[in-house]
């Protein structure tokens, strides 16, 4: 501030010194011409008077741009990356408001500073101000008369009337109205601003709850979606709203605004269930996950048709299909990790060519056996399943006999080679191994899940997570669940990535659709409002799984 000062003193110093030197310096001649030394005295008093006006004009000028950056000084308004911001003391505010009065942002900013830290009120307002029923909305009134285009200082002005201590029910809903029409035009001035979105359904959804006659449920129900389309994470925020303001009403009320996406229904559902509110949280649950697979259809339908050109790895569709659904086949090509993406794709029913031409993954998946990369026995077992898409039994025998050199239990390929065997013309060698393979799949083949399968493979999205493997030779398409555990814990259970069903303790029996292929599978179990487990060698529940 004291240099500033200074080259201010040196500047209007070097001024009045060259205007001085100007106003009284003359030519000095002889004495025998006098013509032009008398016109220059005559003409050299109106010149004085010019320079002096100018000066005066000049310095007259220069006191609000002085006063200005005095002001900012006191505290900056106006940006400048080469200078650290500091949060200026309450009178240097109060000062700098005094010398700029024309900046609506010191309004603004002592407005803000009042409703934060009431007790700088002091020393944030003139004397004259102290006396004023509502400083804060009056301090940002007058910032509105210097800037009424000033979004930030709607905002504020809505907030002050929210927080504003009314003496009446009826008082409040006046304030509460007028947080609303206030938090609106600010709202109106930035239309993409996703945080004046949320503010303005906070204050409608708090006038909604005194009943104040102009917030409708639409009023706040529509800018909560527009946060959720924008930012899904923001709807266990919104849950968290609706049950503080509407209570019960309010976390059966989320379905009706709720857009169709898995990620904000299961944020807001896990919200819920930590509340209490087990059923709508179980609904939500059900929801998003039902909805899941259609999202990612729609999601990888908009990257083939629209951004199959870009790099895969780069696209936000797949970014968030992997979010959605890690072992997405299509994601799991591009990514490529080839030999996972054929393990989802023969979960699925499908055959390869539905994602990639089935020769293409062939070569990719010798080239990393020729590498040395991988596990050489899901290699083999999946060059076998491609060679027999491929229309080449003989070749597709060829691999899962060799993945049964490496692995004789592996019981996925017992079941492709049974198979084929069953359906070819071979060898006396081969009818003798389909019916040791017969014997062997029945033998190993499950038909249900006893209690003490499952182990616990730890916590996933912050949830303590269970698994239980199975083998069936057979489709299995119906189950019988029974569970007993810990009361009131939300439980749920999908298979191999697949949503089955939700339920909520001590005790629960039902059935489940697996739906599921002859082969080796994988059931899951996850705790949703559970802490994980003390001691990982005891069960804190008991679930059997039954089918045929």
């Amino acid at each position: 501030m004291k240099q500033v000062r200074m080259q201010h003193l040196l500047l209007l110093a070097l001024i009045l010194a060259v205007t001085w030197r100007a106003l009284h310096s003359g030519r000095q001649g002889g004495e025998g011409y006098q013509g032009p030394a008398v016109s220059l005295r005559r003409s050299r008093g109106w010149i004085r008077a010019g320079l002096l006006l100018a000066l005066a004009v000049l310095a007259a000028a220069a006191c609000p741009v002085i006063q200005t950056w005095r002001a900012d000084a006191m505290a900056r308004t106006f940006q400048n990356s080469t200078v650290p911001f500091r949060d200026p003391a309450p009178d240097k505010l109060r000062t700098a408001r005094g010398l700029a009065p024309g900046n609506s942002a010191y309004w603004l900013w002592t407005a803000e500073r009042l409703r934060m830290r009431p007790d700088e009120k002091d020393a944030l307002l003139f004397p004259a101000e102290k006396p004023l029923p509502d400083p804060r909305l009056s301090l940002a009134a007058e910032g509105l008369r210097r800037n009424p285009t000033s979004w930030q200082t709607w905002r504020e002005m809505a907030w002050s009337c929210f927080f504003r201590e009314s003496a009446s029910r009826k008082e409040r809903t006046a304030d509460l109205e007028r947080a609303l029409g206030y938090i609106r035009t600010a709202a109106s001035l930035r239309p993409a601003d996703n945080r004046l979105r949320m503010e303005k359904g906070v204050i409608a959804l708090a006038a909604h709850a005194e009943n104040a006659s102009v917030a409708s449920a639409g009023e706040w129900q529509k800018p909560f979606s527009e946060v959720i389309r924008q930012n899904p994470k923001m709807a266990g925020v919104i849950a968290d709203l609706l049950v503080l303001h509407l209570g019960e009403r309010g976390a059966g009320k989320l379905v009706e605004f709720l857009p169709e996406d898995t990620e904000s229904r299961l944020g807001a559902a896990a919200v819920l269930l930590n509340l209490n509110h087990r059923e709508a949280g179980m609904d939500l649950i059900r929801r998003g996950e039902r909805g899941r697979d259609g999202q990612v259809d729609r999601l990888w339908q908009e990257f083939s048709q629209t951004g199959a050109w870009m790099d895969a790895k780069k696209s936000p569709e797949v970014r968030k299909i992997a979010s959605l659904d890690p072992e997405h086949p299509g994601v799991l090509l591009a990514r490529e990790e080839i030999v996972r993406a054929m393990q989802a794709i023969e979960r699925r029913g499908e055959t390869a060519a539905k994602w990639e031409d089935a020769r293409v993954i062939s070569s990719r998946i010798e080239a990393e056996m020729k590498a040395k990369k991988g596990d050489p026995v899901r290699q083999s077992y999946y060059l076998g399943i491609l060679a027999a898409e491929q229309g080449d039994p003989a070749r597709a025998v060829w691999w899962l006999n060799r993945t049964l050199n490496l692995n004789s239990q592996h019981f996925p390929a017992w079941i492709r080679l049974r198979d084929l065997l069953r359906v070819r013309t071979g060898t006396a060698a081969e009818r003798v191994q389909l019916e040791m393979l017969e014997k062997k799949i029945d033998l190993y083949s499950m038909n249900g899940i006893v209690h003490d399968t499952w182990k616990w493979t730890g916590v996933r999205s912050g949830k303590p997570t269970w698994r239980a493997v199975f083998r069936v030779s057979q489709p299995v398409e119906r189950a019988a669940v029974r569970f007993s555990g810990e009361r009131g814990t939300v439980w749920s259970l999908d298979m191999d990535g697949k949503f089955l069903e939700v339920w909520k303790g001590p005790s629960w029996e039902g059935e489940v659709r697996p739906a599921c292929l002859p082969g080796e599978h994988e059931f899951r179990l996850t705790a949703w409002d559970a802490e994980p487990p003390g001691d990982l060698r005891e069960l804190p529940f008991r679930l059997e799984i039954s089918w045929r």
